[in-house]
């Protein structure tokens, strides 16, 4: 009985063996298949990347020339057949007019050179016909004047500066402006000592009143005087 577990024991060991022998087998045949798709995988990938190479142009059959014969060559050496004449090629048309580009030469393309018609003092003078010709006078204006301030302007012309005391409340406003033309006594209004000074001070002066009562004028006496620069009352 023991003998036969040991038969029995080989037996398995072989079956287990063989089925084993048979799982290594198949596993290398598959890792072999994997290798090669992944051998065929590398390659198609670096496929793309490789330079096309061109395809070197076919070669042109040059036709054979006819050799000539014995009879031909001597005869041709003696004189008897002619020179073949060189191939000229075909003259090349000129194009019709309007149908494409013409080729001119330089000396055609380029046209002469020819001075500008001298222009005389009393041709520019002379106006174009229907165009009334415009005087000196009226083309170029004299330039405007140039003022300063209103009080230059005045003073220039001839007015005077005067103060109408009438109005004028002793704020001592033209006497912080112009101190050197304006004065306000202790009891009176302001009063002009100068007709001379810095005008644009005066101007100054003159913008600054709050009553407005100082003023340029040809006629000063039409404006009230109540004292004079002393504070002392004028009859």
């Amino acid at each position: 009985m023991l003998k036969n577990v040991i038969d029995k024991a080989k037996r398995l060991q072989g079956e287990a063996e063989a089925d084993l022998h048979i799982r290594v087998a198949t596993l290398e045949r598959r890792i072999s298949e994997l290798q090669q798709v992944v051998h065929e995988l590398l390659v198609h990938k670096q496929e793309p990347n490789k330079a096309p190479t061109s395809a070197a142009p076919p070669a042109v059959s040059t036709p054979p020339r006819p050799s000539l014969g014995i009879s031909q060559a001597v005869v041709r050496h003696a004189g008897g057949l002619p020179q073949q004449p060189a191939p000229q090629s075909a003259p090349t048309p000129a194009p019709e007019p309007g149908l494409g580009a013409t080729t001119t030469s330089a000396d055609d393309a380029a046209p002469p050179a020819t001075n500008p018609p001298e222009v005389t003092q009393d041709a520019a003078r002379e106006p174009e016909p229907g165009i009334e010709p415009v005087p000196p006078s009226a083309a170029t204006p004299a330039p405007e004047p140039v003022h300063g301030s209103e009080s230059a302007d005045a003073k220039a012309d001839g007015k005077t500066l005067v103060i109408d005391q009438d109005e004028c409340i002793s704020c001592g406003t033209c006497v912080e402006n112009a101190d050197s033309v304006f004065v306000l006594p202790d009891d009176g209004c302001a009063v002009p000592v100068a007709q001379e000074g810095p005008m644009d001070l005066i101007q100054d002066a003159i913008d600054a009143c709050p009553v407005t009562c100082i003023h340029w004028s040809h006629k000063p006496e039409q404006f009230t005087q109540l004292n004079d620069a002393d504070g002392q009352p004028i009859n």
